[in-house]
C-alpha cells in the first residue's frame, strides 16, 4: 500500500511538472566498473532509470526504462 501511495505521488509530481530530466530524480542503481590497466586510472558508469507512463483500458500504467542500457528493466506493465 505504501508503495503504491509513493509511485502515485511520483506521478502526480511528473505529470504536473511536464516531465522529468532524466538526471534529475530516475537513478536508480549504480554499478563501478573498473578497467584498469598501465595507463589508465577508471572509469565510473550509473545506469538511468526513467520511469515511463501510460493510460492503458482507462489505467495507469509505469514501467521503468534503463536509459544507459537502452533496454526495458521490467518485463511488463505495472498499474498504478
Amino acid at each position: 500500500m505504501k508503495k503504491l501511495l509513493v509511485i502515485g505521488m511520483c506521478s502526480v509530481m511528473v505529470l504536473a511538472a511536464g516531465g522529468v530530466d532524466a538526471s534529475a530524480a530516475s537513478i536508480e542503481s549504480s554499478e563501478v566498473i573498473d578497467y584498469r590497466n598501465e595507463h589508465s586510472v577508471g572509469v565510473m558508469s550509473t545506469d538511468v532509470i526513467v520511469y515511463k507512463f501510460r493510460e492503458y483500458k482507462h489505467r495507469a500504467q509505469y514501467r521503468r526504462w534503463n536509459a544507459t542500457r537502452k533496454r526495458w528493466v521490467d518485463p511488463r506493465w505495472i498499474n498504478l
